[in-house]
């Protein structure tokens, strides 16, 4: 994405990607265009095998999953997602699973103190929030995040 206009020409291109598996980076090949943004970063490096977390491990964080499935009605939704993303044999893919879990959680908090504070501003009918009170709603979910 090309955001060169946007910021008066510091950032050129955002990129987004996805990592899949683990690499190991040797040395980057064009160390000079760091500074200069000028063209992607080329590395020397390999990709890993992924079976650092051997299968024993991969099992036993199942069985967690599924214990605590189980015993929490609270937890077993997340428990499913997890299992189903360790079912893909990585601990990668579990990982990405929680991550996702991770950002969906804040983003639902978000719009909780969001909707919060508009309907603060509705109600006592000025356009602008003291941040006493915006920390006051971000307070009162603290204990969600935990």
């Amino acid at each position: 994405e090309d955001i060169a206009d946007q910021t008066q020409g510091q950032i050129h291109l955002v990129a987004h990607h996805l990592v899949t598996r683990p690499v190991r980076i040797d040395a980057i090949s064009n160390p000079s265009d760091w500074k200069t943004q000028s063209t992607y970063l080329r590395i020397q490096g390999e990709v890993l095998d992924d079976t650092f977390a051997e299968s024993e491990d991969l099992n036993q964080i199942a069985e967690t999953l599924r214990e605590l499935a189980s015993e929490s009605k609270e937890h077993a939704p997340l428990a499913g997602k997890l299992l189903s993303g360790l079912a893909e044999g990585s601990i990668w893919s579990l990982v990405s699973v929680w991550l996702n879990w991770l950002q969906m959680e804040a983003l639902e908090l978000q719009v909780k103190i969001a909707a919060d504070i508009q309907r603060h501003v509705k109600e006592n009918g000025n356009d602008s929030v003291d941040e006493k009170v915006i920390q006051s709603y971000q307070a009162s979910y603290h204990d969600e995040l935990e």
